[in-house]
């Protein structure tokens, strides 16, 4: 892992029980890269501000907004701000806490 950059935590999990089962890792990692980018559902953000430390980077992924009864241009939109804002963390470690895509 490249100690100049931050790695980057990934987790788009469905279920807020494995949301809580992978709070302490997230935690953890936060210990030693307290500047880590955290991605999340967007459902879950309220919960991570208040479990996670202040100073946290997240990045939320627009699921509600990535339905598919939504427009395909606004869905696209929201895709592109979103992947943006994710490529723009520009580092070298993701560490996928679940193994899956954002669908």
């Amino acid at each position: 892992m490249n100690p100049e950059k931050a790695p980057i935590l990934l987790f788009p999990t469905h279920f807020l029980g494995n949301f809580v089962l992978g709070l302490p890792w997230v935690l953890k990692v936060l210990e030693s890269h307290p500047d880590a980018l955290v991605v999340l559902d967007v459902r879950f953000g309220p919960l991570a501000a208040m479990v996670l430390p202040p100073q946290t980077r997240t990045l939320l992924f627009p699921r509600s907004e990535m339905a598919k009864d939504k427009p395909f241009f606004s869905r696209l939109s929201h895709y592109w701000r979103f992947m943006r804002a994710f490529r723009g963390a520009r580092t070298d470690t993701i560490l996928d806490l679940e193994g899956e895509r954002f669908t």
